[in-house]
């Protein structure tokens, strides 16, 4: 771990909080956007591992991008 890339974090909770973050397996159900920016919230200060269950079907449009 990089004292100096978690530096906010570890002043806020020490380095055991920043294990137990590291070590924490998150389950996100869904991928709407709040629950996705709860997410960024979490993988930005070192989530270690995450899951995401979402039973939508994608389309192309959901892409963003047209094909011709």
């Amino acid at each position: 771990m990089t004292t100096e890339k978690y530096d906010r974090q570890l002043r806020l909770w020490g380095h055991h909080g920043q294990r137990l973050l590291r070590q924490a397996t998150i389950l996100l159900l869904g991928s709407a956007a709040p629950g996705v920016e709860a997410l960024k919230s979490l993988i930005l200060p070192g989530a270690g591992n995450v899951v995401i269950w979402d039973d939508a079907i994608t389309r192309v449009d959901d892409l963003g991008m047209r094909i011709a």
